[in-house]
């Protein structure tokens, strides 16, 4: 016998309009088949929420999606990377008519972003041995201040 496919939790939760956690509250609770694939659970749901499910999947191919999304955190990521390509775009341009340490300075004043003649120091050479990718950040964990510790 053919098996029905497994789909993604949070397809079956964009489908059902509830949260991913009560997807998989109702497939422990409901005993339906799932298997991990990476690290990502998927289920196979009831008959009548996997036609919804066969039917939003079916919709996203052919709109050309595939099943692949960029989320919110990425896209800020890209953005910034933009920002900062434009910056050494400007720099490339000032460093044609006055001199680099000044142009470094007026560059990082005139970005809006927060900006350093540092910080475009590093852009570039990270642009220059990684390409647009360099731009990127490379950070992990929790970054940026920290709150302050609560005195006994």
């Amino acid at each position: 016998m053919n098996q029905p496919p497994f789909f993604k939790a949070s397809l079956i939760a964009q489908v059902a309009n509830v949260h991913m956690r009560t997807i998989k509250r109702h497939a422990a609770k409901q005993g339906w088949q799932c298997q991990l694939r990476g690290n990502t659970w998927e289920f196979i749901p009831p008959a009548a929420l996997r036609a919804k499910c066969l039917a939003a999947s079916s919709e996203a191919k052919t709109a050309g999606l595939n099943g692949f999304s960029i989320g919110a955190s990425k896209r800020a990521e890209i953005f910034r990377a933009n920002l900062r390509f434009a910056a050494l775009a400007a720099l490339d341009t000032a460093t044609k008519t006055e001199p680099f340490e000044r142009a470094l300075v007026r560059v990082a004043r005139d970005f809006t972003f927060r900006a350093s003649p540092s910080s475009l120091r590093e852009w570039q050479k990270n642009f220059a041995k990684h390409g647009f990718e360099g731009l990127l950040e490379k950070k992990r964990g929790n970054v940026g201040r920290k709150p302050k510790a609560k005195s006994l």
